[in-house]
């Protein structure tokens, strides 16, 4: 068994932290030239806010229009970013990432500078490690947030996780513009929803019968049933799979099955998630209330050598809002033209 202890992966997550990187989302930046940032300069003629990806049109002296990429919703909104930023006919400034491909007009965003002088970029690309609340939750109640060395650090070892001979042809197989998820709204389910609160927040509602976990990418949301039920037989499979969940002293135990087959449930590292898998989280709030320890165990015999044993902490974040943005099918789709 591989155990991971993320909040000590600083050796992982240096580069990253020095390199600006663009958030993981439903499709790999492998498309653009991230060791390179050329300037397009030019005039807005489209810009809309939007999950699981924002775009700004911009066309260029020569009557060019280039789609600049850039992140969700909720991560721009924090940034400073709203629905009026944009105007058409707005003479801009961009610092971008160019494609792979040389006659392509799809970028990603680096930066840009608006008519007013302001420069904008994603807030998940600066260094946020000190950017988390000391403040004090009584339950598990509440939005919760991560940092970079977790969540990266989760998602690289992961990526390297020792695979079965079909996980890993499906890995070296995996191409996410051929999906079939990223296009049409798919959600990723545990484990990229309890791990993901880097780039996008949890929140957690807490009922009698049921805890629910929302997740701000692609508006997810996970029920855990808190009712005494056992996982049915031969019940139905969803993204998100059946959790049933019960307390043991001051530690939520959770217990989910009954997956739908997913092509790569974290984030674009290719490796499959199959009807096998089986996954127990346990989350354990800290005697003064400001993080939760999350210890999740993943088997997966279809696709994983051995399972995956990982530890992260969330840290309580009440001065930051939620963000509601469901998954727009063109914006998702949009990668794709």
């Amino acid at each position: 068994m591989r155990f991971f202890s993320y909040a000590l992966a600083v050796h992982v997550c240096w580069f990253l932290l020095v390199c600006p990187v663009p958030a993981k989302a439903h499709h790999s930046a492998a498309g653009f030239d991230l060791s390179q940032i050329t300037v397009s300069d030019g005039t807005v003629v489209e810009y809309e806010l939007r999950s699981p990806h924002s775009y700004v049109a911009v066309e260029d002296n020569a009557g060019r229009v280039w789609q600049i990429e850039t992140d969700a919703t909720p991560i721009l909104t924090r940034s400073g970013w709203t629905r009026d930023t944009f105007e058409p006919g707005d003479l801009v400034s961009a610092r971008v990432y160019p494609s792979q491909s040389a006659d392509a007009h799809h970028v990603l965003l680096v930066s840009i500078q608006t008519p007013e002088g302001r420069v904008l970029d994603s807030y998940n690309r600066a260094g946020r490690e000190n950017d988390v609340d000391f403040a004090s939750a009584s339950s598990l109640a509440g939005v919760w947030t991560s940092t970079r060395a977790d969540t990266v650090g989760f998602y690289l070892s992961y990526r390297d996780h020792p695979l079965t001979e079909r996980g890993r042809m499906a890995q070296a197989a995996f191409d996410p513009r051929s999906a079939g998820t990223a296009e049409n709204c798919v959600p990723f389910p545990t484990p990229f929803l309890m791990t993901s609160n880097y780039w996008y927040l949890i929140e957690v509602e807490m009922a009698d019968d049921r805890i629910v976990f929302r997740g701000e990418f692609y508006d997810a949301e996970r029920t855990v049933f808190m009712d005494g039920r056992q996982h049915p037989e031969n019940g139905p499979r969803t993204v998100h799979g059946h959790s049933i969940g019960w307390w043991e002293g001051e530690t939520l135990v959770i217990d989910t099955t009954l997956f739908s087959p997913h092509p790569s449930p974290v984030s674009d590292t290719g490796i499959p998630s199959g009807t096998e898998k089986h996954v127990v989280e346990r989350l354990t709030l800290s005697e003064d209330g400001s993080t939760v320890l999350l210890d999740m165990f993943v088997e997966d015999p279809e696709y994983l050598a051995e399972p995956v044993s990982a530890q992260l902490t969330w840290h309580y974040a009440p001065r930051l809002e939620f963000i509601s943005a469901p998954c727009n099918p063109e914006a998702a789709r949009r990668y794709l033209e």
